[in-house]
């Protein structure tokens, strides 16, 4: 897939990052922008032990994908300062045939190559592969929806302290009649993933509901899993850490050899926010 190079003069690189892309600490999963063009960019992540999604040694798949998302941030960020406007905010609309094929250690560099494959108004279709030490770690199709970065908006939670790393807390689990498990989930608006994913703005991550979905059904099964493959993750409606405190996942799990086939939805009282079909394996990470 790749046709660009990352070169040891990369364009944007460390603190430099930040002028592109809108996410802050404790969730920034790019550090640098090696090259880019109008339709592909090259950028970077080395793995800190302290990163969020790390586990055991091992950056976990979560991680991946945000980092993947957020060197689409970057690329466009890097196109509106070619155009002189100010870096837009990116939402992931749509996971698509994510494949997992291994876990990059902590301390080793990500070396991820985008490639714009559509623009339909303002959604951006990128097609992403991540390599580690020259072998490929993961691929995945992605749908990206930007909102421009003029203004901002004032933060929800500006008075709450964020002294708490845990995002999310599972209050209850049963299992309904026709066999799907509902999982209530409450958000906690003090944690510090949400100041950082945005600071003037919190959204909760794609990445973590995806992460909440695995730890809600790792729970039922008392089984450690990751997530192998995303064949299709929907992103219907935002989720805010006060205004949507409270959320239920409902998900269908079939058992297959080493893991488990789940089909889910995550919703609250008044509307649904994503749907998801994906593949959970036994894992020892």
């Amino acid at each position: 897939m790749t046709t660009l190079q990352s070169t040891f003069n990369p364009l944007f690189v460390g603190e430099q990052i930040k002028e592109l892309i809108p996410q802050r600490s404790p969730i920034m999963m790019v550090d640098t922008l090696y090259e880019s063009t109008s339709e592909e960019a090259i950028t970077g992540l080395t793995i800190k032990e302290d990163n969020l999604f790390c586990k055991n040694g091992k950056f976990t798949e979560p991680g991946l994908i945000e980092h993947i998302a957020q060197s689409a941030s970057a690329f466009a960020g890097y196109q509106a300062r070619i155009e002189g406007k100010p870096a837009p905010i990116g939402y992931i609309g749509e996971i698509k045939k994510f494949h997992l094929i291994s876990f990059p250690k902590t301390g080793s560099s990500l070396t991820t190559h985008i490639k714009v494959m559509g623009i339909v108004g303002n959604v951006t279709l990128l097609q992403a592969e991540t390599t580690c030490k020259n072998e490929t770690v993961c691929t995945t199709g992605l749908k990206i929806a930007i909102e421009d970065g003029n203004g901002s908006k004032a933060s929800n939670i500006s008075t709450v302290e964020h002294n708490s790393s845990k995002y999310f807390d599972l209050l209850a689990q049963k299992q309904e009649s026709d066999g799907e498990i509902v999982s209530t989930v409450k958000l906690n608006p003090n944690c510090e993933v949400y100041r950082g994913h945005f600071p003037n703005d919190p959204v909760c991550p794609g990445v973590c509901n995806l992460n909440m979905l695995r730890e809600c059904i790792e729970h039922y099964t008392n089984t450690k899993l990751t997530i192998s493959d995303i064949k299709q993750c929907r992103y219907t409606a935002l989720i805010t850490p006060i205004k949507h405190s409270v959320l239920y996942f409902k998900a269908s799990v079939s058992p297959m050899e080493d893991g488990f086939s789940v089909q889910g939805t995550v919703y609250n009282e008044t509307e649904t926010f994503i749907d998801i079909k994906l593949t959970l394996c036994k894992t020892n990470v």
